[in-house]
Protein backbone atom coordinates (compact mmCIF):
# COMPACT_ATOMS: atom_id res chain seq x y z
CA UNK A 1 0.00 0.00 0.00
CA UNK A 2 1.28 3.77 -0.82
CA UNK A 3 2.08 5.84 2.46
CA UNK A 4 -0.78 8.47 0.58
CA UNK A 5 -3.34 5.84 0.35
CA UNK A 6 -2.67 3.59 4.05
CA UNK A 7 -2.99 7.84 5.71
CA UNK A 8 -6.29 8.39 3.86
CA UNK A 9 -7.52 4.79 5.26
CA UNK A 10 -6.39 6.27 8.50
CA UNK A 11 -7.95 9.65 8.13
CA UNK A 12 -11.45 8.49 7.22
CA UNK A 13 -11.25 5.98 10.05
CA UNK A 14 -10.55 8.62 12.41
CA UNK A 15 -13.41 10.55 11.26
CA UNK A 16 -16.16 8.30 11.92
CA UNK A 17 -14.50 7.83 15.40
CA UNK A 18 -14.73 11.63 15.60
CA UNK A 19 -18.12 11.99 14.37
CA UNK A 20 -19.51 9.22 16.60
CA UNK A 21 -18.28 10.67 19.67
CA UNK A 22 -19.24 14.20 18.39
CA UNK A 23 -22.83 12.84 18.77
CA UNK A 24 -22.25 11.19 22.04
CA UNK A 25 -20.44 14.65 23.47
CA UNK A 26 -22.30 14.98 26.68
CA UNK A 27 -21.45 11.28 27.94
CA UNK A 28 -17.88 12.19 27.16
CA UNK A 29 -15.21 13.25 30.18
CA UNK A 30 -12.51 15.87 29.44
CA UNK A 31 -9.84 17.46 31.01
CA UNK A 32 -8.19 20.88 30.58
CA UNK A 33 -4.37 20.56 28.94
CA UNK A 34 -4.19 24.68 30.03
CA UNK A 35 -5.96 27.66 30.46
CA UNK A 36 -7.51 26.93 27.06
CA UNK A 37 -6.87 23.88 25.80
CA UNK A 38 -8.89 20.96 26.20
CA UNK A 39 -7.91 17.21 25.64
CA UNK A 40 -10.80 14.72 25.13
CA UNK A 41 -11.11 10.50 25.36
CA UNK A 42 -11.71 11.16 21.75
CA UNK A 43 -8.25 12.94 21.34
CA UNK A 44 -5.86 10.17 22.41
CA UNK A 45 -8.26 7.19 20.85
CA UNK A 46 -8.64 8.72 17.28
CA UNK A 47 -4.90 9.45 18.09
CA UNK A 48 -4.09 5.26 18.65
CA UNK A 49 -6.49 4.36 15.61
CA UNK A 50 -3.99 6.48 12.94
CA UNK A 51 -0.96 5.39 14.67
CA UNK A 52 -2.23 1.44 14.44
CA UNK A 53 -3.47 1.64 10.96
CA UNK A 54 -0.04 3.53 9.83
CA UNK A 55 2.40 1.30 11.54
CA UNK A 56 0.61 -1.84 10.35
CA UNK A 57 1.76 -0.52 6.55
CA UNK A 58 4.91 1.62 7.74
CA UNK A 59 6.17 0.36 10.69
CA UNK A 60 9.72 1.92 10.60
CA UNK A 61 8.13 5.73 9.62
CA UNK A 62 8.70 7.73 12.73
CA UNK A 63 5.84 10.02 14.22
CA UNK A 64 5.36 12.89 15.54
CA UNK A 65 1.83 13.53 16.71
CA UNK A 66 -0.15 16.40 19.30
CA UNK A 67 -1.35 13.37 21.73
CA UNK A 68 2.72 12.48 22.43
CA UNK A 69 5.09 9.32 21.11
CA UNK A 70 7.37 11.79 19.32
CA UNK A 71 10.24 9.66 17.83
CA UNK A 72 12.61 11.70 15.99
CA UNK A 73 13.16 10.20 12.36
CA UNK A 74 14.43 11.90 8.95
CA UNK A 75 10.89 10.20 7.69
CA UNK A 76 7.81 10.55 9.93
CA UNK A 77 4.15 11.40 10.00
CA UNK A 78 2.84 14.02 11.90
CA UNK A 79 -0.43 13.60 13.13
CA UNK A 80 -2.94 16.16 14.91
CA UNK A 81 -5.94 13.64 15.28
CA UNK A 82 -8.54 16.31 16.59
CA UNK A 83 -7.42 19.56 15.55
CA UNK A 84 -10.54 22.00 16.75
CA UNK A 85 -10.76 20.69 19.68
CA UNK A 86 -12.37 23.07 21.93
CA UNK A 87 -14.90 23.38 18.94
CA UNK A 88 -15.37 20.08 19.35
CA UNK A 89 -16.14 19.91 22.78
CA UNK A 90 -18.56 22.96 22.68
CA UNK A 91 -20.41 20.87 19.85
CA UNK A 92 -19.53 23.18 17.26
CA UNK A 93 -19.12 21.06 14.00
CA UNK A 94 -15.42 22.92 12.76
CA UNK A 95 -12.97 20.16 13.81
CA UNK A 96 -10.88 17.28 11.84
CA UNK A 97 -7.94 15.31 11.37
CA UNK A 98 -4.78 16.71 10.43
CA UNK A 99 -2.24 14.35 8.87
CA UNK A 100 0.69 14.70 6.89
CA UNK A 101 4.25 12.67 5.73
CA UNK A 102 7.47 14.73 5.78
CA UNK A 103 10.86 14.21 5.39
CA UNK A 104 13.41 16.20 6.79
CA UNK A 105 12.13 19.49 6.71
CA UNK A 106 9.94 19.27 3.57
CA UNK A 107 6.11 18.04 3.19
CA UNK A 108 5.46 15.07 1.02
CA UNK A 109 1.55 15.50 1.18
CA UNK A 110 -0.90 16.29 3.74
CA UNK A 111 -4.67 15.64 4.65
CA UNK A 112 -7.50 17.87 6.48
CA UNK A 113 -10.70 16.33 6.89
CA UNK A 114 -13.17 17.75 7.62
CA UNK A 115 -16.10 15.09 9.11
CA UNK A 116 -19.02 17.17 10.09
CA UNK A 117 -19.03 18.30 5.93
CA UNK A 118 -18.03 15.01 4.66
CA UNK A 119 -15.12 16.85 2.99
CA UNK A 120 -11.39 15.76 2.58
CA UNK A 121 -8.38 18.13 1.25
CA UNK A 122 -4.99 16.63 0.25
CA UNK A 123 -2.37 17.13 -1.56
CA UNK A 124 0.24 15.88 -3.06
CA UNK A 125 4.10 17.75 -3.50
CA UNK A 126 3.90 18.32 -7.58
CA UNK A 127 0.37 16.67 -7.53
CA UNK A 128 -1.91 19.79 -6.96
CA UNK A 129 -3.89 20.08 -4.20
CA UNK A 130 -7.82 18.99 -4.64
CA UNK A 131 -10.92 18.48 -2.31
CA UNK A 132 -13.18 15.15 -2.55
CA UNK A 133 -11.46 15.22 -5.92
CA UNK A 134 -11.85 18.24 -7.28
CA UNK A 135 -9.04 20.81 -7.75
CA UNK A 136 -8.24 23.61 -5.60
CA UNK A 137 -6.84 27.18 -6.26
CA UNK A 138 -6.38 29.85 -3.70
CA UNK A 139 -7.74 32.95 -4.64
CA UNK A 140 -5.79 35.82 -6.26
CA UNK A 141 -4.59 38.91 -4.88
CA UNK A 142 -7.15 41.45 -4.12
CA UNK A 143 -7.76 44.62 -2.15
CA UNK A 144 -7.58 44.36 1.50
CA UNK A 145 -10.50 46.15 2.16
CA UNK A 146 -12.17 42.56 0.18
CA UNK A 147 -10.52 40.04 1.67
CA UNK A 148 -11.25 37.78 5.04
CA UNK A 149 -8.26 36.62 6.96
CA UNK A 150 -8.07 33.75 9.09
CA UNK A 151 -6.20 34.10 12.35
CA UNK A 152 -4.80 31.93 14.55
CA UNK A 153 -3.03 32.98 18.03
CA UNK A 154 -1.72 31.25 21.09
CA UNK A 155 -3.15 31.87 24.70
CA UNK A 156 0.39 32.32 26.20
CA UNK A 157 0.44 35.65 28.10
CA UNK A 158 4.41 36.11 26.01
CA UNK A 159 2.64 36.66 22.63
CA UNK A 160 -1.84 36.89 23.43
CA UNK A 161 -1.11 40.81 23.67
CA UNK A 162 0.86 41.39 20.45
CA UNK A 163 -1.73 38.81 18.35
CA UNK A 164 -4.39 40.51 19.93
CA UNK A 165 -3.41 43.71 18.88
CA UNK A 166 -2.66 42.95 15.23
CA UNK A 167 -5.94 41.14 14.93
CA UNK A 168 -7.63 44.30 15.91
CA UNK A 169 -5.78 46.70 13.70
CA UNK A 170 -5.99 44.17 10.58
CA UNK A 171 -9.93 44.48 11.62
CA UNK A 172 -9.94 48.00 10.51
CA UNK A 173 -7.87 46.91 7.17
CA UNK A 174 -10.00 43.89 5.86
CA UNK A 175 -13.56 42.54 5.41
CA UNK A 176 -13.31 40.39 8.44
CA UNK A 177 -10.83 38.93 10.57
CA UNK A 178 -12.07 35.29 11.65
CA UNK A 179 -10.53 33.08 14.34
CA UNK A 180 -12.03 29.65 13.79
CA UNK A 181 -10.54 27.55 16.31
CA UNK A 182 -9.34 25.24 13.76
CA UNK A 183 -5.53 25.99 11.78
CA UNK A 184 -5.87 23.11 9.95
CA UNK A 185 -9.08 23.93 8.58
CA UNK A 186 -7.94 27.66 8.20
CA UNK A 187 -5.61 26.65 5.79
CA UNK A 188 -8.13 24.17 4.24
CA UNK A 189 -10.06 26.79 3.19
CA UNK A 190 -7.55 29.30 2.51
CA UNK A 191 -6.72 26.83 -0.42
CA UNK A 192 -10.12 26.28 -1.08
CA UNK A 193 -10.90 30.38 -2.03
CA UNK A 194 -13.40 30.44 1.20
CA UNK A 195 -10.30 32.50 3.24
CA UNK A 196 -8.15 35.18 1.41
CA UNK A 197 -4.82 34.65 3.57
CA UNK A 198 -4.21 32.88 6.64
CA UNK A 199 -2.00 34.91 9.55
CA UNK A 200 -0.94 32.03 12.56
CA UNK A 201 0.77 34.28 15.55
CA UNK A 202 4.08 32.75 17.07
CA UNK A 203 4.52 29.85 18.67
CA UNK A 204 3.28 28.02 15.98
CA UNK A 205 2.87 23.84 16.37
CA UNK A 206 3.90 21.99 13.82
CA UNK A 207 1.28 18.95 13.97
CA UNK A 208 -1.62 22.24 12.89
CA UNK A 209 0.27 23.29 9.89
CA UNK A 210 2.06 20.68 8.10
CA UNK A 211 -0.74 19.25 6.47
CA UNK A 212 -2.19 22.59 5.57
CA UNK A 213 1.19 23.69 3.86
CA UNK A 214 1.49 21.43 1.26
CA UNK A 215 -2.28 21.78 0.83
CA UNK A 216 -1.99 25.52 0.42
CA UNK A 217 1.55 25.45 -1.43
CA UNK A 218 -0.56 22.81 -4.25
CA UNK A 219 -3.51 25.40 -4.47
CA UNK A 220 -0.74 28.26 -5.80
CA UNK A 221 -0.24 29.90 -2.14
CA UNK A 222 2.90 30.92 -0.58
CA UNK A 223 4.00 30.14 3.39
CA UNK A 224 5.91 32.64 4.78
CA UNK A 225 7.63 34.46 8.06
CA UNK A 226 7.26 37.99 8.48
CA UNK A 227 10.86 39.06 6.97
CA UNK A 228 9.02 37.40 3.69
CA UNK A 229 11.04 34.26 4.04
CA UNK A 230 10.06 30.80 3.35
CA UNK A 231 8.51 29.60 6.78
CA UNK A 232 10.79 27.16 8.81
CA UNK A 233 10.84 28.42 12.34
CA UNK A 234 7.88 27.35 14.90
CA UNK A 235 9.14 30.75 16.49
CA UNK A 236 8.29 33.03 13.88
CA UNK A 237 4.74 33.83 13.10
CA UNK A 238 3.38 32.20 9.59
CA UNK A 239 1.54 33.98 6.72
CA UNK A 240 0.03 31.95 4.06
CA UNK A 241 -1.78 32.94 1.00
CA UNK A 242 -0.96 34.39 -2.26
CA UNK A 243 2.00 36.49 -2.61
CA UNK A 244 1.18 39.99 -3.42
CA UNK A 245 -1.48 40.31 -0.51
CA UNK A 246 1.41 38.46 2.07
CA UNK A 247 3.48 41.12 1.02
CA UNK A 248 0.43 43.83 2.17
CA UNK A 249 -0.47 42.02 5.50
CA UNK A 250 3.19 41.32 6.39
CA UNK A 251 4.03 45.17 5.42
CA UNK A 252 1.07 46.61 7.62
CA UNK A 253 1.99 44.08 10.33
CA UNK A 254 5.20 45.61 10.95
CA UNK A 255 3.75 48.86 11.92
CA UNK A 256 1.77 47.08 15.02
Amino acid sequence: MQPIKAALQAAKAADQLLLKNFHRLHSQDYKAKSAHELVTATDKAANLLIQKILKKSFPKIGILSEEGHNHNSKVRWIIDPLDGTTNFILHIPFFGVSLALAEGDEILFGIITCPATKEIFIAAKNQGAKKNGKALTVNPSRPLKQTIIGYGYSHSAKSLHASLTLAKKLSYCVRAVRHSGSTALDMAYLAAGRLDAVIIANPVNIWDVAAGMVIVKEAGGKILDQKGNVWKNQNSDLYAGPNTLLNKLRSYAKTC
